[in-house]
């Protein structure tokens, strides 16, 4: 799916956890061959859309945890190795705010800045949030529901806004999270 809501671009992948559904037998690991060919291309295309001028950011969606928590080298022999190599050189091209959602391991966590499976070097706009799986998936919902406030998401939104501005005009910025100059500027 992909599809634009306040400027952002949000779209989803599938890429599955369980090592992407490789090793279960061969038409599975040639299935998993095609769909991340799919998927690779489904992420340069919502790059594209994310880099029109009215577009603030691009939100990403996949069931995988491509291995955050292991090692590099067993990372790099994993089936998620192609997607994320994809993914961290369209981030790194593309410079907006990016936020890399997943699943798989059942415990909510956010990663700021994203750091990479493969080497562990940050990637300065991508934030990872990992999600609440099963069996807390009704405790998460009701209670991510109860929490959401209109305010917040507006407020959100506007600081995505201006983030995107500072970086066209390169200013220096204050989120909340670090005070620095965008895009690497000095």
């Amino acid at each position: 799916m992909l599809w634009t809501e306040g400027g952002i671009v949000f779209a989803t992948v599938n890429v599955q956890g369980s090592n992407d559904n490789v090793g279960f037998d061969a038409a599975s690991d040639r299935e998993q061959v095609e769909r991340t060919r799919a998927n690779i291309a489904w992420l340069q295309f919502a790059a594209a859309e994310a880099t029109k001028d009215e577009r603030i950011a691009l939100g990403f969606f996949l069931q995988a945890n491509p291995g955050f928590e292991s090692s590099p080298a067993k990372v790099a022999k994993s089936a998620f190795r192609d997607f994320l190599i994809a993914f961290e050189s369209t981030a790194r091209a593309l410079g907006k705010p990016i936020l890399f959602m997943h699943g798989d391991d059942h415990e909510y966590r956010v990663d700021r800045p994203y750091r990479s499976p493969l080497d562990r070097r940050a990637i300065d706009n991508v934030t990872r949030v990992q999600s609440y799986g099963s069996p807390f998936v009704n405790w998460y919902a009701s209670r991510s529901i109860r929490s959401i406030q209109p305010t917040r998401l507006r407020s959100a939104r506007v600081a995505l806004r201006n983030r995107m501005r500072a970086s066209r005009s390169g200013q220096r910025i204050n989120d909340g999270v670090r005070d620095r100059r965008v895009r690497g500027r000095a």
